[in-house]
C-alpha cells in the first residue's frame, strides 16, 4: 500500500540535504522538515508550490538562523506551503524537537 504521503527531513547539514532532497526529487517527496540547514545553496527551477515544508532553527545560532529566513522567504515565494518554529536557542536538540513536534502534530491531524 502507497504512503499517504512521504516527507523528507534533516537538522544542520542535513536541513540543508532534506531540502535538496526536496527540490531535485519533488515528484518523490510531499515536503520537507527543514531544521537550522547548513551550507545550502539555491538552485535554479525549483518547483516547490504546494509542497509543504516545515522550517526552524535558532535565534543564538546566528548563521543557520539568518540562513534558514533566506530558505523562509524562497520557499513562500516559490509558493511552498510554509510552517515556522524559531526559538531562543542555539543550534541544539532544544531547537529541533519544537520544529519536528510542529511538524508531526500538523501532519497528523490531517
Amino acid at each position: 500500500e502507497q504512503p499517504k504521503a512521504r516527507y523528507v527531513a534533516g537538522y544542520s547539514n542535513g536541513g540543508a540535504w532534506a531540502l535538496d532532497a526536496l527540490i531535485l526529487n519533488s515528484d518523490k517527496f510531499d515536503g520537507a522538515i527543514v531544521m537550522s540547514p547548513g551550507s545550502w545553496k539555491t538552485k535554479d527551477n525549483i518547483n516547490v508550490r504546494g509542497k509543504q515544508v516545515f522550517l526552524g532553527a535558532g535565534e543564538l545560532e546566528p548563521g543557520f538562523f539568518k540562513q534558514t529566513q533566506v530558505v523562509d522567504k524562497l520557499m513562500l515565494d516559490l509558493g511552498a506551503d510554509v510552517k515556522r518554529k524559531y526559538s531562543k536557542s542555539g543550534h541544539s536538540m532544544n531547537t529541533w524537537v519544537p520544529i519536528w513536534l510542529l511538524a508531526l502534530n500538523t501532519l497528523n491531524a490531517k
